[in-house]
C-alpha cells in the first residue's frame, strides 16, 4: 500500500474509501446508516479526522550503505 487515509494521526490506516466509511460509521455510532457517505467524509474531514496521503514506497529488495560519508545503492542484498 502506497497510498490512501491515515486515521487520527496513525490510528489506522485504509486503502479503500468503503473500508474508511465503515471505519468512520462503527467509531461515530450511525448504527441505522442515516447519514449518507459523503457526509460521514466530509464531517470526519472538516474535523481533521483523517487525511488522504501517497508516499513511495522503496523496492524491499533495495538497500543502501555509507561508502566514505556517501550513500550507496545495493540491489538484491542478503540481510541478516
Amino acid at each position: 500500500m502506497n497510498e490512501g487515509f491515515c486515521v487520527n494521526d496513525g490510528e489506522a490506516y485504509f486503502a479503500e474509501r468503503e473500508d474508511l466509511i465503515a471505519y468512520l460509521r462503527a467509531r461515530n455510532v450511525d448504527e441505522y446508516n442515516i447519514l449518507s457517505d459523503d457526509f460521514i467524509l466530509d464531517e470526519a474531514y472538516e474535523l481533521e479526522d483523517y487525511y488522504y496521503t501517497e508516499w513511495e514506497v522503496e523496492d524491499e529488495d533495495t538497500y543502501y550503505i555509507e561508502v566514505n560519508g556517501e550513500w550507496l545503492e545495493v540491489i538484491n542484498a542478503k540481510v541478516n
